[in-house]
């Protein structure tokens, strides 16, 4: 699967089988997407997430939230299961980035030149270990456990907002994460960018490579294993191997074009040099990839392949 607009899903020999469209100029179908292993196994769906924007009593700026939607892709349609402003309050429950994003919108639904507070940032969805969902909002620092069966808040783990969780330790603390996983024992494995670290906790600028050991009777958060290197901005991702090593992504540059794949598309998508580490429980690097491709600010996720 590929996220963006459209949303894209493509053979392993690089065909495109089946996407779906963005219908409008603004609310774009975007990040990550997974495959929804809860779904009917007789037409399983896909997660991801999409923007959504609503005006809000107190705040000058309309705020774009999230809405999770799970993709039908054999009729090409989807359905919002829930959405960012059920449970999250926009003037209350904001993060540093809520209001000095990275992303440069304009109210185009409206048909206006209104500027709009890029609030949540919902990036990732995935299937927990629980019977639950876990989503990443970005700009609230903030890794949620949603039911799947009621769509409502289980728990919050936040270093910005009302968190039911403590962390073991300051430095253990995330800041505007990307690819949060849940194991099957219940760990998070995720990549913290660290956009807002600096602002919470001095120091330099750096991201990493993040697990998580979750106490959840005692509602601890301890660091686990962590790979540090440079700063990355936006993106990024972390996922376990088979043999127990994690394996991350420091991806560079900005941007991405796929419309290489989509009828009447022009260009095929490249990514700029990205840096992929894998490393032991440890944080010990085991290996090192350094990849450039020609082309000027496109960049590369990793996801873990586990198929021939």
């Amino acid at each position: 699967m590929i996220a963006g607009a459209p949303l894209m899903e493509i053979s392993p020999t690089g065909e495109l089988v089946s996407y779906l469209a963005d219908p409008h100029t603004c609310g774009i179908v975007t990040h990550e997407a997974r495959y929804n292993s809860a779904s009917d196994a007789s037409n399983p769906t896909v997660l991801s997430t999409k923007e959504s924007v609503r005006y809000v009593d107190g705040l000058s700026l309309p705020q774009t939230g999230n809405d999770i939607i799970s993709w039908n892709r054999d009729a090409g349609t989807y359905d919002v299961m829930f959405s960012t402003f059920d449970f999250l309050d926009p003037v209350s429950d904001r993060g540093y980035l809520s209001d000095n994003g990275m992303n440069p919108y304009t109210d185009d639904c409206n048909g206006t030149e209104t500027s709009l507070s890029d609030w949540t940032h919902l990036n990732s969805i995935s299937v927990g270990a629980f019977d639950n969902y876990i989503i990443s909002v970005r700009h609230l620092s903030a890794i949620m456990s949603i039911s799947q069966a009621t769509f409502e808040v289980e728990w919050t783990l936040s270093s910005e907002i009302a968190s039911d969780f403590t962390f073991d330790s300051d430095s253990t603390k995330f800041f505007d994460q990307h690819a949060v996983i849940q194991s099957k024992s219940g760990d998070l494995m995720l990549f913290d960018n660290g956009n807002a670290r600096a602002q919470y906790q001095g120091g330099s600028d750096f991201s990493r490579g993040l697990v998580l050991t979750m106490d959840y009777e005692n509602k601890i958060a301890s660091l686990k294993s962590e790979l540090v290197g440079a700063y990355t901005d936006h993106e990024g991702s972390t996922y376990q191997l088979d043999s127990g090593n994690y394996i991350t992504c420091f991806p560079a540059g900005d941007g991405g074009d796929f419309n290489g794949w989509l009828p009447g598309g022009q260009k095929e998508g490249y990514a700029s040099e990205t840096k992929v580490y894998e490393y032991d429980a440890d944080g010990v690097e085991v290996r090192a990839k350094h990849a450039r491709a020609s082309g000027p600010d496109n960049k590369l996720r990793v996801v873990y392949h586990t198929g021939n």
